[in-house]
Order: C-alpha cells, then sequence, then structure tokens
C-alpha cells in the first residue's frame, strides 16, 4: 500500500503532466493519431487535404454563395468532404493499380502465403477450412504437401497410426470433431496387415485431388490470374475500407448541400442571367429550370382538335377521324401549364409545384418539396 509521501509525490508529477496548453500545441497534438484523414468530422486534415479545402472554398463561393454562419458552415461541409470524396478516389484507383502490378509479380507466392494461412486453421474447423481448400490450386497443392507427408510418417512407422496422426488424418479428410468417434475402429479395421487400409486412404484422397488440379482447378487460376493483371480481381481488405469511406463522404456530401439549399430556398424570379447559378444538387427542385421550348413546341391547349386527313386511293372512301378535345375533357384549372409564364394559358392560376419562373421540376418528388416550402412560407398547414 502507497504511503502518504508517494501519494503526494503521484499528485505532484501528475499536475506537470497535463498536455500541452496552447492551441499551436494542442493542435499539434490532435494531428497525433492522423492517417489519412478520411474518418471523423474533418477537424483534424492532412496538410495536402487543407491547401486543396482552402482553394476549392475561394473557387466555389461564387456559385454557392454561402450567407451567414449557417450557411458558411454547412458550405464548409460541402467543401471538406468534396475533398474527401476526390482522395477517396484518388487513393482506390492507386491501390488497384498497385494490387494488378502485384499480380504480375508474385500471384503465385500470395496465393500460397494466402493457403498456408488458410490451413493453419484446419485443426479448429475441417469442417470448412478444408471445402475451402479444396477451392483453389493452391490450396489444393498444400493438402498434398500434408497428405505426403503423413504417408512418408506411416512409412517410417510400419503403420503404426498414433492419435495425433490420426487426428491430421481426419483432418486433411475434412471430418467434424462430432463424427470421430470409433474412428480408429472404421478406418483400421483388425486384419493382419494394418498399412493396406490406410495407403487405400492415402492413394484415393491423392488422387481425388490431382483430378481436381488437371480437370478445372489449374484453369481457374490462370483466369484469375489474368483477370488481376487486368485490376479486374478481388478488392482487397484496404480498396472496400476505402470505398465505405466513400459512401460516408457522398452521403454528408448530399446532405450538406440538401441543408444549404433548404436554407437558401429558392432561386429570386428577377435573378440576372449574368449572375452565376449555383452547382446543381440532385435533391434541391429548384436547381432543375426545363429548357425552353419553341414557339411552335409550346403547350397550349387547343379547343378544336385537326382533323386526320384520309390518304388518296382505295382508303379514301373512310370518313376522317377527330381527335378528342382536350379542353372539353379536363376542366382548365387541371390542365398542365406551359413551362413558359408568358405562353401560360390565361386565366389559369399558377399552381404551387411550378417554379416562380413558370418552370416546372423534373420529377414528382421535387414538386412535393417545393410544395411543402411554400407552404411553410404562406403560413398554412394544408396536410398533405
Amino acid at each position: 500500500m502507497p504511503s502518504l509521501r508517494q501519494i503526494e509525490a503521484n499528485r505532484r508529477n501528475a499536475q506537470k503532466a497535463t498536455g500541452p496548453k496552447t492551441d499551436s500545441g494542442k493542435a499539434r497534438v490532435a494531428r497525433n493519431a492522423l492517417k489519412h484523414g478520411l474518418a471523423g468530422h474533418g477537424v483534424v486534415l492532412t496538410d495536402e487535404m487543407t491547401a486543396a479545402m482552402e482553394e476549392r472554398k475561394r473557387y466555389w463561393s461564387a456559385q454557392y454563395r454561402p450567407d451567414g454562419p449557417a450557411q458558411l458552415w454547412r458550405f464548409e461541409r460541402i467543401v471538406i468532404e468534396s475533398v474527401r470524396a476526390d482522395v477517396c478516389v484518388h487513393r482506390s484507383i492507386a491501390l488497384r493499380d498497385e494490387l494488378a502490378q502485384r499480380a504480375s509479380e508474385s500471384w503465385d507466392d500470395d496465393r500460397a502465403l494466402d493457403a498456408e494461412v488458410l490451413g493453419q486453421s484446419l485443426a479448429d474447423h475441417p469442417e470448412f477450412i478444408q471445402p475451402t481448400l479444396l477451392q483453389s490450386r493452391h490450396g489444393v497443392l498444400w493438402l498434398l504437401d500434408r497428405w505426403d507427408d503423413l504417408a512418408d510418417r506411416l512409412d517410417r512407422t510400419s503403420g503404426d497410426l498414433s492419435d495425433a496422426d490420426l487426428s491430421h488424418l481426419l483432418d486433411l479428410l475434412g471430418v467434424p470433431a462430432s463424427d470421430r468417434e470409433n474412428a480408429r475402429a472404421r478406418l483400421i479395421p483388425t486384419t493382419s496387415d494394418p498399412l493396406q487400409p490406410l495407403a487405400s486412404i492415402l492413394v484415393d484422397a491423392r488422387a481425388d485431388l490431382h483430378h481436381r488440379l488437371e480437370s478445372y482447378l489449374i484453369a481457374r487460376d490462370e483466369r484469375a490470374r489474368i483477370d488481376a493483371q487486368a485490376g479486374l480481381g478481388d478488392d482487397s481488405v484496404a480498396v472496400r475500407l476505402l470505398d465505405r469511406y466513400e459512401n460516408q463522404v457522398l452521403r454528408r456530401l448530399r446532405q450538406a448541400e440538401a441543408d444549404l439549399r433548404r436554407l437558401q430556398g429558392p432561386p429570386p424570379a428577377d435573378r440576372s442571367p449574368s449572375s452565376p447559378a449555383p452547382p446543381i444538387n440532385p435533391h434541391s427542385p429548384a436547381d432543375f429550370p426545363c429548357p425552353p421550348e419553341s414557339p411552335s413546341s409550346s403547350r397550349v391547349p387547343q379547343t378544336e382538335a385537326p382533323s386526320i386527313a384520309p390518304s388518296p386511293g382505295p382508303s379514301s372512301q373512310l370518313r376522317p377521324i377527330t381527335l378528342p378535345t382536350r379542353t372539353g375533357d379536363v376542366p382548365p384549372e387541371r390542365l398542365r401549364p406551359s413551362r413558359s409564364a408568358s405562353t401560360a394559358p390565361a386565366g389559369v392560376p399558377t399552381p404551387l409545384h411550378l417554379l416562380p419562373d413558370g418552370s416546372m421540376p423534373a420529377n414528382r418528388r421535387e414538386r412535393r418539396a417545393l410544395k411543402a416550402w411554400k407552404r411553410r412560407q404562406s403560413g398554412r398547414s394544408t396536410p398533405r
């Protein structure tokens, strides 16, 4: 038990080791565990990412036009996540290129190492590991080496199979631990020559492995090697981790853009064409202006539909076909207005799903979002 002097000494020492106290010292300590800057909330970034973020803020501020602390904070989040997304893409491409180059340099060595690592767990789960090793060329070669070692030990002991050798033989056969009761009596019956049944088991097992190699495993391994050299192989753990980082970054980026557009509201109708427009956001209904249409193709409701004249010839005896009149079937307030405010029919009120300039959003989801925003602006609480 520590004495009072030791307790007081520990307290004095603890007061001296309180960590950095200045802002610059705290900033340096915060970077101790920094590896790539792709995780967390973006408080600590690498020097390259910080420089790219500052440069991107200067170029993008005129397009996003943040106004106020709330919009500025979301604009900074957009910039940070966009830089992170670029880093994820660049790192993923570099890692895939490295894997393709490695496949052309040390394919057999890497696959043999994978089989060796997998084979270390054969004694723990033989019913799972043995079938997995049978599916690859290098896994079958690893099993063949183990069968050869077991055959050499049996030759040296003249068929005297120890408990360890019996357990290893059952592992190579893929027999689970629950089915090993009286395994010695079933594998080695009481005969004058106990080595004969074991030799038969060894011969059959090695013949089956060689048949697998020659029939399809060698060709399968060659196809996998060619695909890996072309960059089409299985992704490594590092590549899958980068893909997960990229998905998280893109989700945060889209959310920040949606929050910024919600705070900014729809663009004003009298915005000059020379002013820069914000970048298109797939979640914002105000960023999808419909392309202008020619006067001949504008959708103006017709009161009298044209008739289709019959073609000359034997079919000229047919009566003309008159298309149904649209305005007679649908009330005027239900008609879809023109995409241009100047060509909209007189007397038809502008629905809530139209933008201030008379254009219409691209899909129903954006129209509903715009209608909800207009309800909130007008103070109405009409249920959907």
